[in-house]
């Protein structure tokens, strides 16, 4: 018996691919024209805005498209992250800030089905809610910090002040 067939294996798998392409695509462009902190932030406000969206009784396909824009957006905003931790550090630090950093957003991984599994069967606005929430705390996060890599080179040394 066959679970899942070549035909929709290969219509997953191209799905998959174009929501991954279309945020790095996306991403690319962003970190041309803002920088690092403003594409993180600007990602994460439009994860926002179309987990927003959800609150609209849609139908299938427009529900897909937006679910289809909130990874595509996450998936940017995942690698822009990757891109910026290693420029903040310095050579002595990075793999040590970059561990750290791994590790706390496989925590959140951890977490994350949480809200699917067992908040939105009892109440699917106050799921959407946090992910919305969540979305905006971690914009306002990005915002703050305090040093935009875009044009700087990588530092090799600590500066102890």
């Amino acid at each position: 018996m066959i679970l899942l067939c070549l035909h929709k294996f290969s219509f997953l798998l191209w799905r998959s691919f174009s929501m991954c392409a279309a945020g790095l695509l996306l991403l690319m462009l962003l970190l041309y024209l803002m920088g690092r902190k403003y594409a993180m932030a600007l990602e994460l406000l439009l994860c926002a805005v179309f987990f927003a969206l959800l609150f609209i009784c849609a139908g299938k396909t427009v529900l897909t498209l937006f679910l289809f824009a909130i990874r595509a957006f996450a998936t940017g905003y995942f690698q822009a992250v990757y891109l910026y931790t290693p420029e903040v550090y310095p050579t002595v630090l990075r793999g040590f800030g970059v561990s750290l950093c791994s590790a706390v957003s496989r925590v959140g991984a951890m977490f994350a089905p949480f809200i699917p599994q067992a908040i939105l069967p009892l109440n699917e606005n106050v799921g959407i809610g946090i992910y919305v929430c969540l979305s905006i705390a971690t914009m306002i996060v990005a915002l703050l910090l305090p040093i935009e890599t875009r044009g700087r080179p990588m530092r090799d040394t600590t500066t102890v002040r």
